[in-house]
């Protein structure tokens, strides 16, 4: 399992996650990330 993570201030500033995601502040964080307040998080998982 991993997860999409970026602060919301970071989002709202990026307008979207596809321009976060060009920019570089979107980051992929593994199972073991203690998740900090203000956190958007898209989880990712196969299965």
């Amino acid at each position: 399992i991993r997860a999409e993570t970026i602060r919301w201030d970071q989002l709202l500033e990026a307008g979207s996650e596809a321009n976060a995601r060009s920019r570089g502040t979107l980051r992929l964080e593994g199972k073991d990330y203690l998740v900090q307040d203000g956190d958007v998080m898209h989880i990712r998982h196969s299965g």
